[in-house]
């Protein structure tokens, strides 16, 4: 199945504003309401653009931009956690952890 031009830009658009607010939250209503489209619609482009859920591509936004600053910059990881859209630094660790492998720190060292 080959993805419309107009699915192809949707997609890229989400990617962008998603890329652009990891530190606000982020939820499937939102996005829906923001791009004038519904939850259904919605969920349809990310299937079919990225084949994932939308909470799953977030989610590894969020991380990779997360294991890009801990690299990168010698900001606390409690900031990090912050930057990326976690109000507790505990759960930022589990879901670091989940996705890398490694906890935040350790990866740092």
């Amino acid at each position: 199945m080959t993805i419309s031009e107009k699915t192809k830009r949707t997609a890229h658009a989400l990617e962008t504003y998603i890329e652009n607010n990891l530190g606000s939250p982020l939820s499937i209503s939102l996005l829906a309401k923001e791009f004038g489209i519904s939850d259904f619609t919605l969920k349809k482009i990310f299937r079919t653009a990225f084949n994932k859920p939308v909470h799953h591509f977030i989610m590894e936004k969020r991380m990779q931009k997360a294991r890009q600053l801990l690299l990168e910059t010698d900001f606390p990881i409690k900031q990090i956690a912050a930057v990326v859209g976690f109000k507790r630094t505990t759960a930022f660790f589990k879901a670091f952890h989940k996705q890398f492998n490694i906890s935040p720190g350790a990866l740092r060292k």
